[in-house]
């Protein structure tokens, strides 16, 4: 499970950064908290998004094991 969630942002880009054990990792990403859909899957524990200045953004960060469950 991702942990230590931060958020790092300049006028154009934001950089989530998170702890965690997982083999990969999605990030989710939606103007609104309930319509979140997938932006992203990495290996790495952080993720540099661009962004409409402006615009509000909600993310989420899940953890993707050996097997690719979330």
């Amino acid at each position: 499970i991702p942990s230590n969630f931060t958020i790092s942002n300049a006028p154009s880009s934001v950089t989530l950064s998170w702890n965690g054990q997982g083999v990969n990792y999605k990030i989710y990403r939606g103007l609104q908290a309930d319509t979140l859909l997938l932006l992203a899957t990495t290996g790495n524990t952080s993720y540099q998004d661009n962004l409409i200045e402006g615009q509000s953004y909600y993310y989420a960060v899940t953890a993707v094991d050996e097997y690719g469950k979330e």
